[in-house]
């Protein structure tokens, strides 16, 4: 009935779900509680906190285990650069020290609103503490600094605030001789670790034609996917802003993106909408617009509304197009200016 670890100081994650009667939703939890020996150590409560605040849950849950397993861990320690206000006791930050020569309870609460609670009790103890294994890495990133990193080839540059807990940074770059990919590859750590703000990369080419220079951007890799992160040219390399840690390098998209008509037809009357689909080569970062577009009809500008989910434009017809014959001409263009033009004639 006893937990023995190997460590002199402790944090504990604990998974736990609310279900609302006659449902089976998976909610979060209200309130938790952690007691050792029956003195409370840390608690939280998930009543309100304003919405700048939002991200800080990137540093409240494991990380990790979201990116890995879509899983959703509460810490009962606080790191060093979470400023969550949803935390009321905090003794030693939540950090729980264990004794070799006695066992401590560990007593965790869930609470939901109305006051129903659940609890999970058992004890701990130290056992023989081995040393850590130590884990190379390039350099040691402080949480409440700003850091830079800079060579020939790479200029990282982290705004103090964008870590929560000081990071031991893990960097090499390799080579890349696949079609489409203009530098090395630069391997930042993983992407594993949160980043409270966007931090600034720039990646200098290897051989890179001028005339793609307009096409080239920033690629975040990861399970051979390739998103768009963007980039402008300053002192001989491409710069931008990433929210991820990962492999990144310079790609270039000369494709120009598709336009698929969804609800059009030559004849239009009795349609109340008429939509495209739009697609490109690469997905976009948040940050990131991922196309522009115009619509015209007899020469005359039409709004159209753009659903990123389902990368939909669609018009909304109110009236203002009359019956009879039109030309319809849409444009869109992708981040780096390619360009698809899409014209047709409808009538009402």
């Amino acid at each position: 009935d006893t937990l023995k670890i190997g460590a002199w100081r402790i944090g504990i994650g604990l998974k736990a779900f609310d279900h609302f009667k006659g449902a089976n939703n998976w909610n979060g939890v209200y309130a938790m509680e952690l007691f050792k020996d029956d003195e409370l150590v840390y608690d939280f409560k998930m009543e309100t906190f304003a919405f700048n605040e939002s991200r800080y849950i990137n540093a409240h849950l494991d990380y990790e285990e979201q990116v890995d397993n879509n899983s959703y861990i509460n810490r009962f320690f606080t790191l060093p650069g979470n400023r969550l206000s949803i935390y009321k006791s905090k003794k030693e930050e939540g950090v729980i020290t264990l004794s070799k020569s006695k066992a401590n309870k560990i007593t965790m609460i869930a609470h939901d609103l109305e006051g129903n609670k659940s609890t999970l009790e058992f004890w701990v103890r130290r056992a023989e503490v081995k040393p850590n294994k130590e884990i190379p890495y390039n350099y040691m990133l402080a949480y409440d600094q700003e850091n830079l990193i800079s060579n020939a080839n790479l200029d990282l540059y982290f705004p103090k605030g964008s870590l929560y807990e000081n990071l031991y940074l893990r960097y090499h770059s390799s080579n890349e001789e696949s079609a489409g990919v203009y530098s090395s590859v630069h391997h930042l750590h993983h992407d594993k670790v949160p980043l409270h703000r966007y931090i600034d990369l720039a990646i200098a080419p290897t051989v890179l034609p001028e005339d793609l220079r307009s096409k080239a951007f920033i690629a975040f890799c990861k399970d051979n996917e390739m998103e768009n992160c963007a980039g402008e040219w300053k002192d001989g390399k491409l710069k931008t802003k990433i929210r991820s840690l990962g492999d990144y390098c310079i790609m270039v998209d000369q494709r120009a993106p598709s336009i698929k008509p969804i609800a059009y037809q030559n004849n239009m009357k009795g349609f109340s909408k008429m939509s495209f689909e739009i697609d490109d080569d690469f997905e976009t970062a948040r940050n990131i617009d991922e196309f522009t577009y115009e619509a015209t009809v007899d020469g005359q500008w039409i709004l159209m509304s753009f659903d990123s989910k389902k990368n939909l434009l669609t018009h909304y017809f109110d009236g203002r197009i009359g019956s009879g014959e039109h030309d319809f001409r849409l444009v869109v263009r992708d981040h780096v200016g390619n360009e698809r033009v899409l014209e047709r004639r409808f009538s009402r």
